[in-house]
């Protein structure tokens, strides 16, 4: 059995994330797990994703409609290497984002031509999320 502290985040999964919001930004909902199942080889369909649905359908192509929010988010973190709940609400809520971070975010309209906005707003707190984690994970190397 992994011991949950020598797990490690899935930087190429968080980084493919970022990658894929930004081509599909219409396809990004960080207020809804999903709606329809997510595809990011078809840019032109109506349905949409958080960065959990994300983590999932691009970690295992897993149809989100079959799947309860309690499992997406599980299996996102499991997939993302987030060893604790702490951890996932910082990264899945927008209300446990940075204050300058949450706040762009809630400023944005949520109209078609502002997907972008909030697509790169939600790759800025990845951005965000993993230097904090890198930085725990030095000083918690100098400790042992």
């Amino acid at each position: 059995m992994v011991r949950p502290e020598r797990v490690k985040l899935n930087i190429v999964l968080l980084r493919q994330i970022q990658t894929t919001i930004c081509k599909v930004p219409q396809q990004f909902d960080i207020s809804s797990w999903h709606h329809g199942d997510v595809l990011p080889e078809v840019e032109k369909c109506s349905s949409s994703a958080c960065l959990a649905g994300w983590a999932v359908v691009l970690g295992t192509r897993q149809r989100l409609s079959t799947l309860h929010r309690d499992e997406i988010k599980h299996l996102a973190r499991e997939l993302l290497g987030i060893r604790t709940e702490e951890q996932a609400k910082c990264l899945f809520y927008v209300g446990f984002w940075p204050a300058e971070l949450a706040t762009r975010y809630i400023a944005c309209p949520r109209t078609l031509l502002d997907y972008q906005s909030n697509a790169l707003v939600a790759c800025a707190r990845i951005e965000a999320f993993l230097d904090a984690e890198c930085r725990k994970e030095m000083e918690e190397a100098g400790e042992e």
